[in-house]
C-alpha cells in the first residue's frame, strides 16, 4: 500500500522533542553487594514522568536464594519478586499493570531474602516524558 501524502503530519509534533527515553543501568552485585532489606536508587525520574515498561535481565547468575523487586519510593511495584540466580539471559518483564506515573520519585531496586553478592544484572526502563516541558 503507498503512502498517502494528503495526509497532515500532527502540528508541532516535530518540535515535541525525544519524549520517549530508555534509561538502562548495569549492577554487579560482587562489586556492589547489596544487604537484605537494602535497596539501590536505580533511576531518577522528573514530576510527570510514566513509566510505560521495562525489564531486568540476567547477565551472570546471582547468589542463590536471592530475589529482588523493582518499584518506586513511593511503593509503586515495577517487577515482583525476580531470583537474583536465575540463568544468565533470563529476562523478566516489568508487570503489566506497571504503566504509571511517577511523580518525581526514583526507580529503585530492592534486595529481598538474602544479601547479593554475586551476579550481574542490567535494568531497563522505558520513560515517556510526559512532565518535560523543556522540548
Amino acid at each position: 500500500m503507498a503512502l498517502d501524502t494528503s495526509l497532515a503530519p500532527l502540528s508541532g509534533a516535530p518540535a515535541a522533542g525525544e519524549k520517549l527515553k530508555v534509561y538502562q543501568r548495569r549492577i554487579d552485585f560482587s562489586t556492589h553487594n547489596l544487604a537484605a532489606g537494602a535497596w539501590f536508587g536505580v533511576f531518577s525520574l522528573d514530576a510527570g514522568d510514566v513509566v510505560v515498561g521495562g525489564c531486568v535481565r540476567i547477565i551472570t547468575a546471582g547468589t542463590a536464594t536471592c530475589t529482588f523487586t523493582v518499584g518506586t519510593g513511593s511503593s509503586e511495584q515495577l517487577l515482583g519478586s525476580s531470583a537474583l540466580d536465575a540463568t544468565a539471559a533470563t529476562v523478566y518483564p516489568f508487570d503489566a499493570t506497571a504503566v504509571r506515573h511517577i511523580g518525581d520519585d526514583d526507580i529503585d531496586l530492592e534486595m529481598e531474602v538474602a544479601e547479593a553478592v554475586l551476579g550481574v544484572i542490567e535494568i531497563t526502563a522505558l520513560v515517556l516524558k510526559a512532565g518535560d516541558t523543556s522540548g
